[in-house]
């Protein structure tokens, strides 16, 4: 299975199911939106949290992924867990602050462990949807994680933001739209140690790390007009 999509009939009869993208109905594959775009052409590049509209039926794409990339991203997320299991392991952080709990140093000792962490590029962060998986894939389309929180930023502003530009909005996969300006609330950025695994460390998406470039000033005048 390349890609998941969720149908709602639209004509009143309220139903409703759970497809891949080879089980779309043939009968509706040559269905057009208000574009004048086939539903089987949009259901091929539809990332999650893209739909599809046409008089009859609505089709919510909620999983990009396919299973030879769900599997590879699991597995790397296991090792992790075996890599850094020290790092995540409680009884390692109750051992250190026994042996540090004379000099109150432990949250000190625990954060230059982080800073230094991060000074040897340990660290990389990920960028997370409202949904909770990585915009970015490990499937070759571009770098699933980045070097810095700027990075980060400018890759959820340059690249995210503009996958659902025409569409307007994301949609979750419980359906809840919400609007681009807004988007960046609802998402977060992610510390991975070694690249590999979350580490417990979340960033809020601040949009003005990045300056507005020529396009973002004259976008904001024309919708300013």
């Amino acid at each position: 299975m390349a890609k998941q999509f969720f149908w709602s009939d639209q004509s009143g009869r309220g139903y409703t199911n759970t497809f891949a993208l080879e089980q779309l109905p043939p009968d509706m594959l040559d269905e057009e939106d208000g574009d004048g775009v086939t539903l089987e052409a949009w259901a091929k590049d539809a990332r999650a949290g893209e739909e599809f509209n046409c008089h009859a039926n609505s089709f919510l794409c909620i999983d990009d992924t396919d299973d030879a990339v769900r599997y590879a991203y699991h597995s790397v997320q296991e090792y992790h867990t075996n890599l850094i299991a020290s790092m995540n392991d409680e009884d390692f952080w109750n051992d250190l602050h026994d042996t540090l709990q004379r000099t109150n140093d432990f949250n000190d000792v625990r954060n230059e462990l982080l800073i230094a962490i991060r000074s040897f590029g340990i660290i990389k962060y990920a960028v997370m949807s409202p949904d909770g998986f990585n915009f970015f894939r490990p499937d070759g389309e571009g770098s699933d994680l980045y070097e810095s929180i700027e990075a980060a930023t400018a890759a959820f502003k340059n690249e995210v933001l503009p996958r659902y530009k025409h569409q307007g909005y994301y949609s979750t996969a419980i359906r809840n739209r919400i609007l681009l300006d807004e988007l960046h609330e609802h998402c977060e950025i992610q510390e991975w140690v070694g690249g590999e695994g979350y580490n417990g460390e979340t960033h809020d998406i601040d949009l003005s790390l990045i300056p507005n470039t020529n396009d973002d000033q004259q976008s904001n005048g024309a919708q300013a007009e």
